[in-house]
Order: C-alpha cells, then structure tokens, then sequence
C-alpha cells in the first residue's frame, strides 16, 4: 500500500511539471531569433541626422535636455571616469562635429561630446559655472557614423568617456596656445583623431602633449610585397576602435628660480609610404640640440611604437 502512494505522488509531480512546460510560452527557432535581434540593433543605430535632438537622447538613454545639453544619470562603473554636476546629472552636449572619407570613400562622421562640471556660484546660490580645479580636465565622449545608401547615418562606436582634456575643467586653455580637436592623415586615406593639451603646468614645470586615437572600424590591409596592390580591409581587435596609438609630449620645461630653463621641444612629422601607415619621426630639440626618434605602426597591438 506504501508503494502503491509513493508510484500515484510521483505520478501527480510528474503530470504537473509537464503541464508547466506545456503552458511555457513557445520559443521561436534560432534562427528566427537571430535575425529578430539583427533587425533590432539596426534600426537603434540608424539615425536621420546628427543634431543633438536627434542622438543625444538615444546615446544617454534620456529624455531630458536643457541648455546644457542632455541630463543623464551614470551608474556605479561609470562615475568612475564621469564628473557629475551639482544637480546630480551628467551634463553632455556636442562639441565638435568633423566629417572624413573612410579607407572605401565612404563619408563618415566623429561627433566629439563634452561633459562639463557645473557647479552652484559661491556665494551667490542662484548662478551656476563650470567648475574644475588646476589639473581638472574635461571629460570627452565620442560617437562615430557612416553615411549609408539612404541618405542616413549608420552609428558603428559609442563611448562616453574615452579621454581628457584641458585644466580648470576645460579644454581650450593653456599658457601659449589652447587645447584643440582635429583629424590628421596617418596614411593615403586613413584618417586618426588629434586631441592637444594646451601648454601648463605649475611650480616651474610645464609641458603640452598630443594624443591620436582609432576612429576607423576596420586596419589598412597590409601588402604581400612592395609590389602589390592592397585590397580590401581587416578588422582589429575588439578594443581597437577608439584606441591611442600615440602620445608625446610636443613640450616640456622646468624653469625655477634663478637656475637655467631645462626645455624640451618635440615635432611630429610623418614620412609618408604609398599603401601603408605613415611611419613617423619625433624631431626633438632639447636645450639647442636636435635628435630624431623613428616610429612605425604596429598592427599586433595597434600603436606606434619606438624602431
């Protein structure tokens, strides 16, 4: 009689978890899902324009905007590297738009954001300013876009923080010239992005430095032999969108009191090569004497680096 209880219980368990799963909701085939989710990540990346009406609340996820820019919460990883305003938001607005044609002559677009620090005047309480001690620099995000057939622009890299620039909180500042955004060749038609660091510094030391970075989703193919034509592209790896391939300090100095000024001053020039990346010098002048450091693109690990 025990038996006969213990078959009829597992029984009923049995005929439950059945009708559980029968009543589950029925899952589409793989394939279907996969094409259902490229359909998906397609239309989210496709914009009509590039104005701040337009991407700004798509890239932050919100809906708020003032004349400021877009307001958007960061969360735990991303008050890492973002400075956050007194209103508790993050404050971002387009700083800098540049087109270039891509390696396939496609037109292609860097939208430069900043995300500036405001903060309540002191001790007047209902004026705000941009905030930012000595060495405090401004936050920089990126977004880059591809023209497509339709007259639309295609977004293929997004990054809130990527980089920072300037002092006080800002960029365009520095003793003898100012923080600038640009685009620079680093092959025939290869385009990289150029952020320089206005001059500054304290206590007698100063100095400026320039950073390039990837913009382009795909490396130039490299050739078989001098002789051959590059064809087609290769993509890098996962990080290798956005990432720095180069900096150096264009200038550097250390004047204290009546001691003699120790000044370095650095050019970067490109030596051009007909279907490659340039390779680069640094001509470097130190105190009156010149010395020059050769450079050649790495593509194992994406950086210039020392010959």
């Amino acid at each position: 009689m025990k038996n006969l209880l213990s078959f009829i219980l597992i029984s009923i368990l049995l005929i439950s978890c059945k009708t559980e799963i029968k009543n589950l909701p029925r899952i589409t085939s793989k394939k279907d899902n996969k094409i259902h989710s490229i359909e998906i990540i397609k239309d989210l990346d496709i914009f009509n324009n590039l104005d701040s009406k337009t991407i700004l609340p798509r890239l932050y996820d919100s809906k708020i905007m003032d004349t400021t820019g877009i307001l958007w919460k960061p969360n735990y990883s991303e008050l890492k590297s973002t400075i956050v305003s007194y209103d508790g938001f993050c404050h971002t607005s387009i700083d800098t738009i540049m087109y270039f044609n891509d390696q396939n002559n496609t037109k292609c677009a860097v939208v430069v954001l900043d995300n500036y620090q405001y903060l309540i005047d002191y001790p007047d309480s209902t004026g705000i300013h941009i905030g930012g001690s000595h060495f405090s620099s401004l936050s920089l995000g990126i977004a880059v876009f591809k023209k497509t057939e339709e007259n639309q622009w295609e977004n293929y890299g997004f990054k809130k923080h990527f980089a920072s620039l300037g002092y006080f909180g800002e960029y365009k500042t520095g003793r003898d010239d100012q923080g600038k955004i640009s685009l620079i060749k680093i092959a025939d038609n290869y385009t990289c992005l150029s952020l320089i660091q206005g001059i500054g510094g304290n206590t007698g030391f100063f100095w400026g430095y320039e950073m390039l970075f990837n913009i382009e989703p795909f490396q130039l193919t490299e050739p078989k032999n001098n002789n051959d034509e590059v064809e087609g592209i290769n993509e890098g790896p996962e990080e290798y969108l956005f990432q720095q391939i180069l900096t150096y300090n264009y200038y550097c100095s250390y004047c204290f009191l009546d001691n003699p000024c120790n000044i370095k001053e650095i050019e970067l020039q490109f030596i051009k090569r007909k279907k490659d990346y340039y390779d680069l010098n640094l001509l470097i002048t130190k105190n009156g004497k010149k010395r020059i450091e050769k450079y050649y693109y790495n593509r194992d690990i994406c950086k210039y680096v020392k010959k």
